[in-house]
């Protein structure tokens, strides 16, 4: 089966590479179609862009079996406009809210709620896009398919990395942790909203005597010497969360109530949007049962688990060397079923397409 790829996500584009090699199946990513530049950043997909991008390249879309957009959906636009002139099947891998840079794009909504179920699969990567799209009136019958977290041969992913080389230097400007003299002794705090818009918890574990650093890294694996990762989650799932179970790193967690009440009694500005955990997305008000949904508390035998900050530092000094074996043989059990639980998945929804063509 022959399958181009578009997605303005890198992690996106390795997990869509790394599935497709397992089911033997070849897929294409290309990174420019007219005015669509795929490494310069999600944007905005207008209706008249839309019609440009599929009149300039119908001929190459068309020369596939299978086209997948994933990250945000508004690339699947280009596709869903064409309408019957489209001849290969569109997986839509709804990746980061189908509302992301579509908000005032109503029309675009009611292509995805109208699209032919024979030709059209919409699919989300956590159990919350599900419940978002079904709020805007948009329904899928597919199981969630969330990433293997896979990790491409180093070869391969150079490749991708040049692709996308501009964004990296961008996104991940600043210190680099290749730089850390004793990471087997260090713990690594993800470099999100979890030291600046929480709390400062960097400053907060070093004062504790605990060797803690964040910074910048162009692939997980970078990741793989450290003590541990230290992470307060602020989206329902990252491509992070199953690298790192792949990786078999130890990864420091806080309980969903002490989340809750983190996120709850936040005083920025930006916290206070809490993060889509609500039913209304940014600035609706903060929902505790929806953390049940956030995927970074999947697989809990490798996660380490605190109720305060004080819990934290306690947990970090006493985390021996036989506590890291353990969670390391937990997050690789886990991570073997977790990937072959998303190949069967992508397995039976191609399946499903063949049948139907």
């Amino acid at each position: 089966m022959k399958i181009l790829h578009l997605s303005f996500h890198i992690g996106c584009v390795r997990e869509i590479k790394y599935v497709m090699q397992r089911l033997g199946h070849t897929v294409d990513f290309i990174p420019k179609f007219g005015s669509l530049d795929l490494t310069a950043g999600a944007r905005k997909i207008t209706a008249e862009e839309a019609t440009s991008i599929w009149d300039n390249s119908k001929d190459i879309f068309n020369s596939y079996d299978v086209i997948i957009t994933s990250d945000i959906a508004a690339l699947s636009r280009i596709f869903l406009q064409a309408g019957s002139s489209l001849k290969p099947h569109l997986i839509v891998w709804i990746c980061n809210r189908l509302t992301i840079c579509m908000d005032d794009q109503e029309e675009f909504f009611k292509l995805l709620a109208n699209a032919n179920r024979k030709k059209v699969s919409i699919v989300p990567y956590t159990e919350f896009e599900r419940f978002w799209a079904n709020r805007l009136g948009i329904w899928t019958p597919y199981h969630t398919i969330t990433p293997t977290g896979g990790l491409l041969a180093p070869y391969e992913d150079e490749t991708i990395k040049a692709a996308f080389s501009k964004g990296i230097q961008d996104y991940f400007k600043g210190t680099s942790i290749k730089t850390t003299t004793e990471p087997k002794n260090t713990f690594f705090v993800l470099n999100y909203g979890n030291n600046t818009q929480f709390l400062p918890l960097i400053e907060i574990l070093q004062s504790h005597g605990i060797n803690a650093i964040t910074g910048n890294f162009s692939h997980p694996s970078e990741l793989s010497s450290f003590r541990g990762v230290i992470h307060l989650p602020d989206a329902f799932s990252k491509f992070t969360a199953f690298e790192l179970l792949q990786l078999g790193i130890p990864v420091f967690l806080p309980t969903e109530e002490f989340l809750s009440k983190t996120l709850a009694n936040s005083q920025n500005s930006v916290t206070k949007m809490n993060y889509f955990f609500n039913i209304n997305g940014y600035g609706g008000p903060f929902d505790h049962s929806f953390t049940s949904m956030c995927e970074w508390y999947y697989y809990p035998d490798s996660k380490i688990f605190f109720n305060s900050i004080e819990d934290l530092i306690e947990r970090c000094k006493k985390f021996n060397n036989n506590d890291y074996e353990v969670c390391r043989a937990a997050a690789f059990r886990d991570a073997a079923y977790n990937e072959d639980r998303c190949i069967s998945a992508w397995r039976y929804l191609l399946s499903q397409i063949v049948s139907k063509n």
